[in-house]
Parts: C-alpha cells; structure tokens; sequence
C-alpha cells in the first residue's frame, strides 16, 4: 500500500487531520499528503524535524534510550510525530483534539505499515 492509499484511508477515520508527510532526519520530505492548504509541511517538517534531533540526543544523553515518538500541542494543531526506523519519520497535524489518541494510532500503524510495503 502506498503513503498516500495510507493516508487516504486514515483521513477517513481521524477527523481534523489536516496533512501528514514521511521525512528524512535532515527534514526533508519524502510523500506528504494535505488536506488543508495552510498546512505548510515542508516549513513545519524542517523545523520540527530540528526538534525531534534534539529530543534524540538528549535521550541518548540522558541514558532512556532513542525517541520513538512525541506530541507538540498548540494553539491550533497537534503534532504526532514518530519514528519510522532509523533516518525517517512521519508526521501528523490534525485540528482536533479528540482525534489524538486515533492520530496516535494510526501514526503508528502507517509507521509500521512504510516499513514494510516501502522498504525504508
């Protein structure tokens, strides 16, 4: 199944997802799916993807092991990001706070899903 098969079935089933890309640790986007136009994801991938290198290192320098997914709360969004492997992970933005924990879910699910349908 592809990302954006993926990403077409979960629109479906997390109300206010807003878009969603698949990046490389440097932030640069591999597949992004939108559907809300004022979502800039390559914007908000660069700079988040800043943060989850930083939540990496202090992970690892704190001795709790690597990151395997955080959650950034603003006034307008919800950001799940999580780790696909090693060099790649993917992220949600969805308006809605009661679709987080279905948000976190299907991060996870699509996140395991990539790994095997996409060999990344």
């Amino acid at each position: 199944m592809t990302f954006q098969e993926h990403m077409d079935d979960v629109v479906k089933r997390v109300d206010g997802l807003a878009g969603a890309a698949i990046a490389d640790s440097d932030g640069i986007i591999v597949e992004e799916y939108t559907n809300d136009t004022a979502v800039d994801l390559s914007m908000l991938v660069a700079e988040y993807g800043t943060l989850w290198s930083v939540a990496k290192q202090a992970g690892l320098a704190c001795e709790l092991g690597t990151a395997s997914e955080f959650t950034v709360f603003t006034d307008k969004s919800i950001l799940v990001l999580r780790m696909i492997k090693t060099g790649y992970f993917i992220v949600f933005v969805i308006h809605s706070e009661k679709s987080f924990g279905k948000a976190r879910f299907y991060a996870r699910i699509v996140a395991e899903d990539l790994v095997e349908s996409l060999g990344l």
